[in-house]
């Protein structure tokens, strides 16, 4: 059924922007990222497993014990990497041509508007 739900998913894409693969180059990084979503949750299901039945802990507490390293390793990734921002939010942050990361935005934002944070 997983497999199945990625297909659906990947069909929705396409048909959302209308065939135009060619000319999205961030297609292929996303369609990756899905693909890697779905290895690393049945990844993440069989270490569980293993936990459980091995060290008998409950699964409350093995997912306890993955929560903080998951963090940790995506943390970098998800505020230093470059991609682009919609047109709109181009207009507000400025133009940038190496793309904008989600810590540049942040910190743009709370420029434009200080109590952003306090929200």
């Amino acid at each position: 059924f997983m497999l199945l739900g990625v297909v659906c998913a990947a069909t929705t894409v396409i048909a959302r922007i209308e065939g135009n693969l060619a000319t999205s180059g961030t297609f292929v990084f996303g369609a990756l990222l899905c693909l890697l979503s779905v290895i690393f949750a049945a990844w993440d299901l069989v270490l569980k497993q293993k936990i459980g039945s091995e060290l008998r802990m409950s699964s409350k507490d093995a997912t306890g014990y993955m929560a903080l390293p998951s963090f940790l390793m995506l943390l970098a990734p998800g505020l230093l990497w470059q991609h682009p921002v919609p047109e709109e939010w181009a207009d507000q942050l400025g133009s940038s041509s190496h793309g904008w990361t989600d810590l540049e935005v942040l910190a743009r934002g709370c420029e434009l508007r200080p109590a952003l944070l306090l929200v």
